[in-house]
């Protein structure tokens, strides 16, 4: 209730209310001549007041029950015991309604210190930078739907090969933050003990089964994209768990593909005879160009549209920069669709690898070499 008005409409707002209900009163008890004393009005004002500013509503009550008194003297001329009690009703509601609110915001200021730790705890656990490497480059972009996220992503390096995966899991906020992090820790722990036999469905088989013996409920689940590159023969190896979105891929020959993946996702819901990881593989050659998100940016509506139509156009119009600049041009782009804002629906997130292209000055300023589609006004 309290992030209906500011604190100073909240004010007017009350004092309007106030001031109107005596006025009601005052010409009905003394220019009519009716010797009626409308006490159900003055629940508003303290109701209000109760909701906005907690205890102190009993402030309110006071001066509406001694103003109820002094009518109810003026119209009979005797002091009114009944209004006494009235009075009194009025001040017990204020310090229902005021406690009970002042307990709610008590709750809710704890439950954003709480979250406020797990968002810290969730962003100190996603990559401070991206491998750099003569033959591969990186670029990323995060972006939570709300205070906390259930997207992750990681990339990591064990001898000559890299190991990376893009995770989507159930809810946001600390459920999706610590699933993330259960996700991430069990991969680092097969790398670091199995550095020799890295496959790609082996690692997912590895993180089911894990994820089973924990016994998470059934409506939890994770969506997860994991590939392994070996730096000496450029051979991506990669499988998929129920992940929505594809990744791009223009090759260094101008081939615009996806690397399609099917599966189901890790969840105790599904049997686990059903769970079943294909594994492709893919040569990247020079100057291949790699594009992997989750469905929050694709899924994304601006009216009708979906946004999953305009990056397609954008990434390969751009394939021909380097990943930083055709992340900001997604983003750019993203934010001319989603009118104005980065921030969407769902959990954001892009990353981009990039074969033997080395960021070069001839790009100049980003925003003035950047390609958008033609249907962008």
């Amino acid at each position: 209730m309290n992030c209906l008005f500011a604190p100073r409409k909240r004010i007017v707002i009350l004092l309007a209310v106030f001031l109107c209900l005596i006025c009601i009163s005052v010409f009905i008890n003394i220019y009519i001549g009716r010797e009626v004393v409308y006490t159900h009005l003055y629940y508003l004002p303290v109701i209000l007041a109760g909701l906005w500013y907690y205890r102190k509503a009993l402030y309110v009550a006071v001066l509406l029950g001694a103003f109820h008194i002094f009518l109810c003297y003026i119209n009979q001329g005797v002091f009114v015991y009944t209004s006494l009690v009235r009075a009194v009703i009025l001040c017990a509601i204020a310090f229902v309604i005021g406690s009970l609110a002042e307990q709610k915001e008590d709750l809710f200021r704890r439950l954003d210190a709480e979250l406020d730790k797990a968002r810290q705890f969730h962003e100190q656990i996603l990559p401070k930078a991206l491998p750099e490497m003569r033959s591969c480059f990186f670029a990323a972009h995060y972006q939570p739907a709300q205070k906390m996220g259930g997207d992750f992503y990681d990339v990591l390096q064990a001898d000559n090969k890299l190991v990376f995966h893009l995770s989507d899991v159930s809810g946001h906020g600390m459920s999706g933050a610590l699933l993330s992090v259960f996700a991430k820790e069990v991969i680092v722990g097969y790398v670091q003990l199995k550095p020799y036999d890295l496959h790609p469905h082996k690692i997912l088989y590895h993180l089911s089964r894990q994820y089973r013996r924990n016994n998470y409920p059934d409506d939890y689940f994770i969506c997860i994209f994991l590939a392994v590159l070996d730096l000496d023969t450029r051979e991506m190896r990669y499988t998929g768990a129920g992940f929505h979105d594809s990744p791009l891929a223009q090759l260094g020959t101008g081939e615009q593909l996806k690397l399609v993946s099917k599966g189901l996702p890790i969840s105790c819901a599904i049997p686990q005879e059903l769970v079943k990881f294909e594994e492709h593989s893919i040569i990247l050659t020079p100057g291949t160009t790699l594009l992997f998100n989750t469905d929050g940016l694709t899924e994304q509506k601006a009216g009708d549209l979906f946004y999953g139509d305009r990056l397609r156009k954008v990434f390969y119009a751009n394939c021909h920069l380097s990943p930083e600049y055709i992340s900001r041009a997604i983003k750019e782009d993203f934010r001319h669709f989603n009118k104005g804002s980065l921030q969407g629906d769902d959990d954001i997130t892009l990353v981009i690898i990039q074969m033997d292209r080395e960021e070069k000055e001839k790009y100049g300023i980003w925003n003035q070499n950047l390609h958008f589609p033609r249907d962008r006004v």
